[in-house]
């Protein structure tokens, strides 16, 4: 249970159910255990190490480094996909790759 609150979802209740199905048909004992194939699933949430959240300037940097590329910059700053980092660029007011570059 405390893995699946610590997961951060994308896909809130799809997403749970399947973990959940995951777990079900993995789980050998005779209750639902948190199984390999469910652990190998789950993600941390999108924040940095010490529980900070990542910064503008941060994000700039992996954009800059991944040319705009914004899949890239997610993943170098270990975010689980684009649109977590899409939703960050709005935050900080950086609607796209192009404006990165021009500040």
């Amino acid at each position: 249970m405390a893995a699946l609150l610590r997961h951060s979802f994308t896909h809130h209740l799809r997403e749970l159910e399947r973990l959940l199905w995951l777990a079900v048909t993995t789980t050998r004992e005779p209750f639902v255990a948190l199984t390999k194939e469910v652990e190998a699933e789950l993600r941390l949430p999108t924040v940095a190490p010490e529980g900070e959240e990542l910064t503008e300037e941060s994000i700039r940097t992996a954009l800059a480094s991944s040319q705009g590329n914004v899949s890239q910059a997610a993943r170098k700053l270990g975010l689980k996909n684009r649109y977590v980092l899409y939703r960050l660029m709005r935050r900080y007011g950086l609607e796209s790759a192009s404006n990165v570059d021009d500040e």
